[in-house]
């Protein structure tokens, strides 16, 4: 509102709702266009911080494993002793709140999904994913799904060399536990143990074999290398 003196008289000059009107259209305009670019930004965030949590907290507890008993061994693992491997070598370093041997109940009850759509293989409604598998629920409500791999299926699957003659640990996690959409690349993540300690699935694959797998007609194996490294 302006106010101008003349001839000793007041005129007062507004804005029209026209004017009013089209500032809010602009306003609007604006707010549709960068309000959902920013939430987008911060979900991915928020989600990048939620990866490198768990990964971190996988890490340390096996590097604390390792302080206690010495390298973790692989050699004798099988797909039935991964137990027994589980309550020595991380069941102590990590904090659970429930945990499922082969059965439903520390897994989303639906099934895991590849990001280019299609259950993942050996995938177990409810249960998990693999076979003679070990599930557990975190302290922060993210899941965790154990499973021993043989050296050709981690070459092939997950794009990880190893020297290990035994079995090697396939873990992945669920980053917010049962809750949709239960897809790799998006809430769940691939990481393993092997002879060169605990690493991302896609370790050792290049930078286009990456992105290949991280998008619409891949996997979703890889991302997780996207979230280490880049986000």
């Amino acid at each position: 509102m302006k106010k101008l003196l003349h001839n000793s008289k007041i005129y007062k000059f507004g804005f029209t709702l026209a004017e009013v009107l089209i500032t809010l259209v602009i306003i609007g305009v604006v707010a549709a266009l960068t309000i959902p670019t920013a939430i987008s930004k911060y979900n991915e965030q928020e989600k990048s911080a939620k990866i490198k949590k768990i990964y971190s907290t996988l890490n340390n507890a096996f590097l604390r494993s390792k302080a206690d008993n010495g390298d973790v061994v692989l050699d004798s693992v099988t797909e039935t002793s991964i137990y027994q491997w589980f309550e020595k070598y991380l069941r102590p370093y990590i904090v659970t709140t429930k945990i499922c041997y082969d059965e439903a109940g520390c897994w989303n009850s639906g099934d895991t999904k590849f990001l280019k759509g299609g259950n993942c293989y050996y995938n177990q409604n409810g249960i998990g994913v693999g076979i003679h598998i070990i599930t557990a629920v975190l302290s922060d409500g993210s899941f965790i799904n154990i499973d021993a791999y043989g050296r050709s299926d981690v070459a092939n699957y997950f794009k990880v060399q190893s020297d290990a003659s035994g079995m090697i640990i396939v873990i992945i996690f669920d980053i917010n536990g049962d809750k949709g959409p239960n897809t790799f690349g998006k809430d769940i993540f691939a990481t393993l143990y092997t002879d060169n300690g605990f690493i991302p699935s896609y370790r050792d694959a290049t930078g286009t074999q990456i992105n290949s797998d991280c998008s619409d007609s891949g996997t979703g194996y890889s991302c997780i290398m996207k979230y280490l490294q880049n986000r």
